[in-house]
């Protein structure tokens, strides 16, 4: 046998896939696709939820490291403008950080997740030159239709300590 018949009989022996072949591939295809798009979904709800409990950690910390530094009371209030303290419960627009003698505002963060939902009973927290609040709260954040452990429960300690743990929805 020669080289020239030798790669002529090569190129005949590649004919590409079979129709059983193909029709295999297809159904391990669509079986990993069942399996892993709700499973996607879940993560992509966690995730959401996860990145609206850690903003308010940060705006937390952000308050409480403010006011230390600048030796003042500090609030965290919930805020649908970024320019004032609402009287109410309802984070779910966003919160901004003010000093308490002036009322200016340090920083807004403003709600971009959608579906974001945050319940309390408190409308504001304060803290003092020593970096304690005046009063513990707890926090709880979530996205509609969560499910399992996704909801996050944010206790702050009369200490200033931040707790995070995930509950139930």
């Amino acid at each position: 046998m020669t080289a020239s018949s030798r790669c002529v009989e090569l190129m005949v022996r590649q004919t590409g896939f079979t129709l059983v072949e193909l029709m295999v591939a297809v159904s391990v295809t669509l079986l990993l696709l069942t399996v892993a798009v709700p499973n996607f979904n879940a993560t992509i709800i966690n995730m959401r939820g996860s990145a609206v409990a850690d903003s308010l950690v940060v705006a937390l910390n952000f308050s409480r490291s403010e006011a230390i530094s600048r030796n003042e009371r500090i609030t965290l209030c919930a805020s649908s403008d970024g320019v004032n303290c609402v009287a109410s419960t309802n984070w779910n627009s966003g919160w901004l950080v003010q000093r308490v003698s002036d009322n200016s505002v340090i920083r807004y963060w403003e709600i971009t997740t959608t579906g974001a939902v945050i319940s309390n009973t408190i409308n504001s927290i304060t803290y003092n030159a020593a970096g304690n609040v005046l009063v513990a709260s707890t926090l709880n954040t979530s996205i509609n239709n969560c499910s399992g452990l996704q909801e996050r429960q944010i206790s702050v300690a009369l200490s200033g300590v931040i707790i995070v743990s995930r509950v139930a929805c």
